[in-house]
């Protein structure tokens, strides 16, 4: 990894620590309220057709969010890791 100047090294470890890992929280967290919502709204409207189908499809497109942090998640650690950056970042959030 010589070939990479320190500064550009330095910005991209930045940008994943304080930008990328937050909003990878973030989602993970909006998408754990939304399945949540929705899993509520399943049991809840048990006896009505429509709440049931409104509460499957939070639970559905909270899986499809989640599936995306998954997805961000990994192309960030390999990003990080060819550039010579921390691996598995986001699970040392604690560390900032």
């Amino acid at each position: 990894m010589g070939n990479i100047p320190p500064a550009l090294l330095t910005l991209i470890r930045s940008i994943d620590r304080y930008i990328i890992n937050p909003l990878i929280v973030l989602g993970f967290a909006v998408a754990m309220i939304v399945f949540l919502w929705g899993v509520f709204n399943y049991i809840k409207g048990a006896a009505d057709p429509k709440a049931r189908e409104t509460g499957r499809n939070h639970i559905l497109w909270s899986i499809v969010g989640f599936a995306i942090m998954f997805t961000v998640f990994g192309i960030m650690t390999i990003i990080s890791n060819s550039v010579g950056g921390p691996t598995g970042s986001i699970m040392n959030i604690r560390k900032l």
